[in-house]
């Protein structure tokens, strides 16, 4: 059953898989340099300075300056997107260094943008020159809707939360912005906003503006999404994630500009579609807890003490008392389809004996593992576990589940045993295998809620 809410709760959960863009700008063709020049070495050696920094000291943003004497001088910049690890930031300037060699052999200037980062060298000066010339943009290639009004309505939230992501990333010293939006009630857009960080705050405002209005009205008008490139800065907006900022203590997220009467609305669709689920878990749970409250029924047998006076002992039964057609009709006549392994059968106890040894990943469906982040998925199958612990008490309340699944910065407590898993110990109030330390799924340097059960 935690499978089953785990299927559900993903649904709410955007997604979408594309291949990586990536474009190569050669510069004017009358610019070139010929083999085993001097500019041809200063290049070479600029490209190993950007490639052979290490991932542990690599940064998002930094230029270098290859060379003495004009016009043999080689300037150079590269700008990682702000969400990625430093790992992979490396890796994708080591590509890009090669993809320019092999498109733009001779060029003195070239400018590669991809998915991860943007490698621009030049004979002149690339640093403090905000550039909106040449761009690069790709627009989602699936409509947002056949209907005009609805592209329109569209179109204007993502300019009003393209014009708060200009504000902040324009005043933060790293120049990037990202944040989400809400339209039709329920849905989300994404944006993310980044410059060079050697522009001054008023030129990133600049270069941003300059092209937002343009893609998304005019190049991407009606699509789903769409990003666009210069060489001092990029946007991009998705109706899906597309970042993740769980790598970096210094993200910059700015404040949702959705009204709250939208808020509202969407918060009532969660709600309707999570507590029909839950309610339904918390019931099934309960019966099994009756069922083994029944199985396990303690005798009482009273017996006279030596002065006379009754005294009262519980002697607690170690076998369980279950009758052959009980177990028969519960195993659907011993079926393998129930069977998970020696001693439990059914859709929890496999998801929490998966659980216990650190292996939840493989009862999933190989489609929903290569497509979804793996830590999205644990973090749905410990909420689903959550709603289905042995212990009332200890399962989050609805408005607690709502939290639970709208943010990623909220710390999730480690599921007890749900009462599907038989124990094998005879106490009663044993302690449960697990650590109950919360597990904290954001490294944001905000404060991180703790919720607590109800």
């Amino acid at each position: 059953m935690a499978t089953f809410l785990f299927f559900l709760l993903l649904l709410l959960v955007p997604n979408a898989l594309g291949a990586e863009h990536s474009y190569n700008y050669c510069g004017p063709n009358k610019t070139t340099y010929t083999p085993n020049s001097t500019y041809y070495h200063n290049l070479a050696h600029l490209r190993f300075l950007f490639t052979q920094e290490g991932d542990s000291s690599i940064e998002l943003f930094s230029n270098k300056t290859v060379g003495k004497h004009p016009p043999d001088i080689v300037y150079g910049l590269y700008l990682c997107r702000a969400d990625i690890l430093p790992n992979d930031c490396l890796n994708c300037l080591i590509k890009a260094s090669k993809e320019m060699t092999e498109h733009c052999p001779i060029q003195k200037e070239a400018i590669r943008w991809s998915d991860y980062c943007m490698l621009h060298y030049a004979n002149h000066s690339v640093l403090w020159n905000m550039e909106v010339d040449p761009i690069d943009y790709e627009c989602n290639k699936a409509n947002i809707s056949k209907l005009e009004t609805e592209q329109k309505h569209f179109q204007d939230i993502v300019v009003d939360m393209m014009d708060e992501l200009v504000v902040m990333a324009s005043n933060y010293s790293k120049r990037y912005a990202y944040k989400e939006a809400i339209y039709n009630g329920a849905e989300r857009v994404f944006g993310l906003m980044q410059c060079t960080q050697d522009l001054s705050g008023s030129d990133c405002d600049r270069c941003l503006r300059t092209n937002v209005s343009r893609l998304v009205n005019e190049l991407c008008g009606g699509k789903a999404g769409g990003r666009l490139s210069t060489p001092s800065c990029n946007f991009r907006y998705e109706r899906y994630k597309f970042y993740g900022f769980h790598t970096r203590e210094d993200e910059r997220k700015a404040p949702s500009t959705t009204q709250s009467g939208k808020k509202k609305k969407s918060s009532l669709k969660i709600v309707a579609i999570v507590t029909p689920v839950c309610v339904f878990l918390v019931l099934l749970g309960t019966i099994v807890a009756l069922i083994e409250r029944r199985r396990r029924r303690k005798h009482v047998t009273r017996k006279v003490s030596m002065n006379g006076t009754d005294d009262n002992e519980i002697v607690t039964e170690q076998s369980l008392q279950i009758d052959l057609k009980t177990i028969e009709a519960a195993t659907a006549n011993f079926s393998d389809d129930n069977k998970v392994g020696e001693g439990g059968f059914g859709s929890v106890y496999k998801a929490w004996d998966q659980w216990r040894n650190n292996t939840p990943l493989e009862f999933i469906d190989p489609s929903i593992t290569n497509s979804t982040p793996a830590g999205e998925i644990m973090r749905f199958i410990n909420i689903g576990l959550l709603c289905v612990q042995k212990e009332v008490d200890a399962r989050p309340s609805m408005a607690t589940v709502v939290s639970l699944i709208n943010s990623y910065s909220i710390a999730l407590p480690l599921p007890q045993e749900p009462p599907f898993f038989v124990s094998k110990s005879s106490k009663g109030t044993g302690e449960n295998p697990c650590s109950t330390e919360s597990m904290v799924w954001s490294v944001n340097t905000t404060p991180i809620s703790q919720m607590h059960p109800r």
